[in-house]
């Protein structure tokens, strides 16, 4: 059925004089990915999940887009966390850069209340121990990932790719479950 759909498609004018099928593939592949006219709440909520980790509540957004690229993405993590409540947010970015190179991203986030701003940095050298090798995210750009109004926010960039929300979640439960026994 893919044939007949390729040589379907092949005699369209879609396909521009000299473009190839696998050129059609990769920019029909590249497009359904594409998420970057996603609003920051809708790619919060894309691929989300949510557990309970010892006293706390904790949630998993899983996005396509680097994080400096989602529009107002900080200004949304407050009222995300307060529509979900959860305790923390955690955001994993993956993404292509512009060489083509598969990145990961990830973020920490929690409310200003005292305490918080310790926990993610608590929670951030846990996955470090762990194995989950981040290092701070500074871009050089004016846009600081690490301030939000109503956030506390610590962003990385994951240096092994491989690893995703399967090998991030069991970390965090670990963290989570060691503060309750503190």
């Amino acid at each position: 059925k893919d044939a007949q759909a390729l040589a379907s498609l092949a005699a369209e004018p879609a396909l521009r004089p000299g473009e190839t099928a696998a050129a059609l593939y990769e920019e029909l592949k590249r497009r359904r990915f594409d998420q970057s006219n996603l609003s920051a709440r809708d790619l919060l909520r894309r691929d989300y999940k949510q557990w309970r980790m010892g006293a706390y509540e904790v949630g998993i957004a899983s996005f396509g887009v680097p994080f400096q690229d989602a529009c107002s993405l900080l200004d949304a993590l407050g009222s995300f966390r307060d529509e979900r409540g959860v305790d923390f947010l955690v955001c994993m970015s993956a993404f292509n850069d512009a060489d083509n190179n598969f990145k990961r991203q990830l973020l920490l986030s929690g409310g200003k209340e005292p305490g918080v701003a310790e926990s993610l940095k608590a929670m951030g050298l846990s996955l470090e121990e762990q194995g989950i090798g981040i290092q701070a995210l500074d871009d050089g750009s004016e846009v600081n990932l690490n301030k939000s109004s109503d956030s506390d926010v610590l962003c990385f960039i994951q240096k092994d790719v491989k690893q995703s929300r399967k090998q991030i979640q069991p970390c965090l439960l670990k963290f989570f479950e060691q503060q309750q026994s503190v």
